[in-house]
């Protein structure tokens, strides 16, 4: 029983350092993401760009599937990403 309670510690414990790192990497997606707005802003450009949206949202697609993720999970979670990359880069405007 006592080796149970301690995998279940031992696996909490990798979660937790799994969930730092993907906080990381979304501070660093955010910080491109600024960076691409402010590109785009000197360049004219919308913010919203659907045939990039649509190209990340294939490509991760397919990654999820190659990790045995459920594809539209994966999709959801990017929806999310990508609509916080607008509103970065909406602000970064300001």
């Amino acid at each position: 029983m006592q080796d149970k309670i301690n995998q279940l510690a031992d696996l909490r414990s990798e979660i937790n350092q799994v969930n730092q790192e993907l906080v990381r990497l979304l501070a660093k997606r955010q910080r491109l993401t600024l960076q691409i707005g402010q590109i785009k802003k000197q360049l004219g450009r919308p913010i919203l760009d659907r045939s990039r949206e649509d190209q990340v949202l294939t490509q991760v697609r397919s990654l999820a599937k190659a990790y045995q993720l459920d594809p539209s999970f994966v999709q959801d979670l990017f929806y999310l990403i990508m609509d916080q990359a607008k509103k970065v880069q909406l602000k970064g405007r300001s």
